[in-house]
């Protein structure tokens, strides 16, 4: 769930003519389609520890804040 969030979350900005569904639950952008502008301070909402149930067991992720264009995570 965690990795739909983000896919959606890194084409929020891409025009729905340019997606093209790929599963029920994923898209891509259409290709030649430039991605949206965006800045990794614009995924400062994933800072913290995310817990859930996926991939056939219990999953867990940890990302630091943005700091010099950049965010550590580890799953």
């Amino acid at each position: 769930m965690n990795t739909l969030l983000i896919v959606l979350t890194l084409m929020a900005g891409a025009p729905a003519a340019d997606l093209v569904k790929v599963t029920e639950h994923t898209a891509k952008l259409a290709d030649g389609s430039p991605p949206a502008p965006a800045t990794v301070e614009e995924m400062a909402w994933l800072t913290g520890r995310w817990v859930g149930d996926g991939l056939g067991g219990s999953t867990e992720e940890t990302w630091g804040a943005p700091e010099g264009g950049v965010m550590i995570g580890t799953f």
